[in-house]
């Protein structure tokens, strides 16, 4: 399958889960954080791809693993404590943990997992929900 058809799935699957849960940044789409509010950006970064294996050249099944992740930045109102974040990144490992589709061939199979991100001088409070995901592709 494609880069796009992996992105447009996994961005889908993202919007529908997630629905209202918080004002979402997509990327290279204008966005004005609010004031008052919790929010997310949310980024697919493709991150390497190699051939797994040999098959026949006539046939296209030479296979090809690529290799990604989503992130998923969080960002709280800062002093509030961590609930919030912590409450919002458990729905979005929720999203993806074990989810694949059949359609790109995109399969989130290793477990999401959360990063803290500390910065005193920033404006909020942020934690990162990053879930590794593979696909392959046949050539």
């Amino acid at each position: 399958m494609t880069y796009e058809a992996a992105h447009n799935a996994i961005r889908a699957r993202f919007n529908t889960q997630w629905a209202s849960s918080t004002p979402i940044a997509w990327p290279n789409v204008k966005f004005t954080p609010p004031t008052d509010e919790a929010w997310v950006r949310f980024l697919i970064q493709d991150i390497d791809s190699a051939q797994v294996s040999f098959g026949d050249p006539l046939n296209n099944n030479d296979r090809y693993r690529h290799i990604g992740r989503v992130l998923i930045q969080i960002f709280t109102l800062k002093g509030q404590g961590d609930k919030e974040a912590r409450d919002l990144a458990d729905t979005a490992t929720g999203i993806f943990r074990k989810w694949s589709d059949a359609g790109s061939g995109v399969l989130f199979r290793l477990a999401p997992f959360v990063r803290d991100i500390q910065n005193e001088e920033a404006k909020w409070f942020q934690v990162n929900v990053e879930c590794p995901f593979l696909r392959d592709s046949y050539f």
